[in-house]
């Protein structure tokens, strides 16, 4: 759980990528963990790489189904991915 909660500070003070360092920490100590995985989800989201993030909250997902940040992560990534409608040109 230190390497979990070190992310969970490190993300209060917007250090996103030594976050991601420690959730993948915890990741590998407990691969099992919804919460580590949802931890590493938010970090990748936050370093704007919504492709790994999305499967972060997938597994996380996997490991339990109800576990509402992750589900709140993956439906904010998915809208992230989506194609984008091409803007007309302003006349």
């Amino acid at each position: 759980m230190g390497w979990f909660n070190r992310g969970l500070a490190l993300m209060a003070l917007d250090r996103y990528g030594e976050a991601l360092q420690s959730y993948n920490r915890a990741v590998n100590l407990d691969p099992q963990n919804a919460d580590y995985w949802t931890g590493r989800g938010m970090a990748l989201m936050a370093l704007n790489d919504n492709a790994t993030s999305l499967a972060a909250f997938e597994q996380a997902l996997k490991l339990n189904p109800s576990q509402a940040q992750a589900v709140m992560g993956r439906n904010m990534v998915a809208e992230r991915l989506k194609p984008k409608p091409p803007t007309s040109p302003s006349k």
